[in-house]
């Protein structure tokens, strides 16, 4: 994700189209890495999420639990990836709808981690630790809205 975000950027000042198959291909990664997860501790349906490590067959390898936290960067990196696809001669709009997935998953858990009754005094409205979760969440995926309307 993060080498996307840096990618996407040097793309912006040359439009090359090697970048924007690189781009293209990490998106299919992704799609390949993404999973359907029914035992998750957010609550209600089944979430999709990015495996974080993977095996060369697929199989998860090293998960403790969902990793739907990570869902909105990935959410991001496919949906510009779709993007790229639809320039392409191979378009692939299920890049378009695993992105509306995973933002859905990414919506479950920030729901899960804000507290309903409000802060106490002192404390913040969001369960959000470590600090950099939001660096993480939030830095690579500033253009989701946009690029999710313009695919639209």
């Amino acid at each position: 994700v993060l080498t996307v975000d840096a990618m996407l950027r040097a793309y912006a000042l040359s439009e090359d189209k090697a970048i924007a198959e690189f781009i293209r291909k990490v998106g299919n990664f992704e799609k390949a890495a993404c999973k359907l997860d029914g035992n998750h501790t957010y609550g209600g349906e089944p979430l999709w999420y990015c495996d974080y490590i993977m095996r060369h067959d697929g199989s998860s390898d090293a998960r403790s639990g969902s990793m739907v936290e990570h869902s909105l960067e990935i959410a991001a990196t496919v949906a510009w990836a779709a993007y790229f696809s639809c320039q392409s001669d191979f378009p692939d709009t299920s890049l378009i709808n695993l992105a509306d997935r995973l933002y859905d998953s990414y919506d479950a858990g920030v729901n899960h981690w804000i507290i309903p009754t409000g802060p106490g005094i002192g404390n913040f409205p969001f369960r959000v630790s470590p600090w950099r979760k939001y660096a993480w969440e939030y830095l690579p995926s500033g253009s989701l809205s946009w690029i999710m309307t313009n695919l639209k």
